[in-house]
């Protein structure tokens, strides 16, 4: 049976993925067989997508998770602006494609660089303009790169480029703005790990229909390779995703739903359907200190042998304009 062309490399050996249908996880997926990649089929609009972007989603006020949450968080994010800092020529240009809160940059734009971000007008480019400047925060990459005709130095896409119907567009023009050799970076959920085969439909950084496609990573850095840009760097060590997804597989086991507790760690009021009301949370609560070094050790076992559940990608751009993916198959 045939499917729609592969979003992200656009071919057309596309095909059903079995295992991950409408009667399974509520909508159904099919692979692409040059790419790896596999995606939302049919694609959701973007009115229909808008709707589970909501304050639950964001959080409420300027915080997306409760107190110490939001500061770990944070922390996490200003030593992402280190690592791009670290391959970066110091006061160069970066574009982060999905820049959420903009935490990130803000941190960039300390260090001396010229930043900017591309986010829907939503709750996070709201808190993006207050941290960065409204004039640096754009809605689509085309608009961000014809705002300044100067090259980037790096473009990154933390945990941005699943959220995209038409992510091989995104990623083409994004790059097209790089300046010969520039910095690539793709932080992405690996659906080729064995924790995303293992839980299936029960996945945490599933996230359908937020996540319209899935990328192995180990695919898509051979899929890149092939169109001329250069690993300089892979890392399955993405803690800040990897340990949280190890721990709601362990309470899976124990009966929790599998969201627990990535649901109970968002900033919003009330208690989602996910926790199972005010007292199961609270016993969910209790076995935290124990689950949480078991579900730690799991996660950098994994990723030391480069299989984290989520890794990034630091990519060299090709000194010339990269292979087009009909050419590179």
């Amino acid at each position: 049976m045939a499917a729609a062309p592969c979003p992200f490399c656009r071919g057309t050996r596309t095909a059903p993925l079995k295992g991950y249908d409408a009667a399974t996880c509520g909508y159904d997926l099919a692979a692409c067989a040059d790419c790896g990649t596999a995606f939302l089929d049919p694609m959701p609009t973007a009115e229909q997508l808008a709707a589970f972007y909501d304050d639950a989603y964001y959080g409420e006020g300027e915080a997306k998770f409760v107190g110490p949450v939001e500061r770990i968080s944070r922390a996490l994010r200003v030593a992402r602006a280190r690592r791009v800092a670290r391959r970066t020529p110091r006061g160069g240009r970066v574009l982060d494609v999905g820049c959420g809160r903009g935490v990130m940059l803000r941190e960039l734009a300390r260090r001396g660089y010229d930043v900017a971000g591309v986010e829907l007008d939503t709750t996070a480019a709201r808190r993006a303009r207050a941290n960065i400047g409204a004039d640096r925060v754009f809605p689509t990459v085309a608009e961000a790169l014809a705002a300044d005709a100067r090259r980037f130095d790096a473009v990154t896409f933390w945990h941005s480029l699943e959220h995209f119907t038409n992510p091989g567009e995104t990623f083409d023009a994004a790059v097209a703005g790089l300046r010969p050799g520039g910095l690539v970076v793709l932080s992405l959920p690996n659906f080729g790990s064995t924790r995303a085969r293992r839980a299936g439909a029960d996945w945490l950084h599933l996230d359908l229909p937020r996540h319209v496609v899935h990328f192995d990573m180990d695919r898509l850095a051979e899929h890149l390779c092939r169109r001329g840009f250069e690993i300089s760097a892979f890392d399955h060590f993405c803690q800040e995703f990897n340990v949280i997804d190890s721990l709601c597989g362990l309470y899976t086991r124990l009966g929790f739903h599998p969201l627990f507790p990535f649901e109970v760690i968002k900033n919003v009021r009330g208690t989602s359907k996910t926790t199972g009301g005010p007292l199961r949370t609270l016993a969910g609560l209790a076995l935290g200190p124990l689950l949480l070094p078991v579900a730690a050790a799991q996660a950098n076992l994994a990723s030391a042998a480069h299989d984290g559940s989520t890794a990034t990608l630091y990519l060299r751009a090709p000194a010339g304009a990269p292979v087009q993916e009909g050419d590179a198959r």
